[in-house]
């Protein structure tokens, strides 16, 4: 269980591998759309990719989706409309489905560490990418993703830029106690299954697993967005985020939408994407 803390995380290799572009799925004016699939830790890990028109490089968002049922996912679902839009404006996007979800391949995923390994994964494997410039690598997370982008940006100084939208909690004692037991990979007789229990019932051990306490070793820019009417991820989860950054005295911004829930929809949806490409042009370009 020690290789899920903070710490270890930061002390592993994330080698990455070859991006295989499968097919395409459209072509516009603007951007192409691909299926990809790329290696995590022995695991073959799909997505969609969108390229935009021209020579590149290009700066890359790598988009972390949220928590979708499996039975009911589909690759680039969460992650669809952001994605086009970032790539109209010349940025590479890829949104990687994760371990369990689309056609990739089921791996351990304790705590959903196994998220934030497959999105540093992909993070190594964009010089295989002749149009992606591995130096300007964004992150944008939504709810599930968004925690993973979080505990990624405290993991890896590869990141330069990185949007919290409506994140869980970066405090992992917080999301086990809202979530509960079916986020942990329970297999029948599995004899790691009386370690997993025995961890998470130590706040202390769950502290070393979570982003919240080791701001310090943000280096990337950041900017949270939150619906003030969530009932998915309180508000005061994103707040505690911000004040995390700030009195560790990082570069964050911090955004919040009246009437909004989960999902910021309507008037405010462009606002916010706006603003999401605006903080992704100060930092990547």
């Amino acid at each position: 269980m020690e290789a899920y803390t903070i710490d270890n995380l930061r002390e592993r290799a994330y080698p990455g591998g070859q991006i295989e572009v499968r097919w395409m799925y459209t072509a516009t004016a603007a951007y192409t759309r691909y299926f990809i699939a790329y290696p995590s830790d022995g695991l073959t890990i799909t997505g969609v990719m969108c390229v935009p028109r021209g020579q590149g490089p290009f700066p890359v968002v790598i988009m972390n989706h949220g928590y979708i049922a499996p039975s009911e996912y589909w690759s680039g679902a969460d992650t669809w409309y952001p994605s086009e839009y970032l790539a109209e404006r010349g940025y590479l996007t890829i949104a990687p489905d994760f371990r369990g979800w689309g056609k990739s391949d089921f791996g351990t995923n304790f705590l959903r560490t196994g998220l934030v390994i497959d999105a540093l994964n992909l993070v190594s494997s964009l010089p295989s990418l002749p149009k992606a410039d591995p130096e300007r690598v964004g992150m944008w997370g939504h709810s599930m993703g968004g925690g993973a982008a979080a505990k990624a940006i405290v993991i890896d100084a590869r990141i330069k830029a990185a949007v919290l939208y409506a994140p869980v909690s970066a405090d992992d004692w917080q999301v086990w106690q809202t979530w509960g037991p079916w986020m942990v990979d329970f297999v029948p007789d599995d004899p790691f299954l009386v370690v997993e229990r025995n961890a998470l019932a130590d706040p202390r051990f769950l502290h070393r697993m979570s982003a919240l306490y080791y701001m310090d070793y943000v280096t990337a820019a950041v900017q949270i967005h939150q619906g003030m009417k969530d009932v998915v991820t309180p508000p005061e989860w994103s707040a505690a985020i911000h004040d995390a950054l700030n009195r560790a005295g990082k570069r964050v911004e911090y955004y919040a939408y009246e009437g909004q829930g989960h999902a910021i929809e309507g008037p405010d949806w462009a606002l916010f994407m706006r603003r999401v490409t605006r903080f992704f042009d100060e930092h990547l370009r």
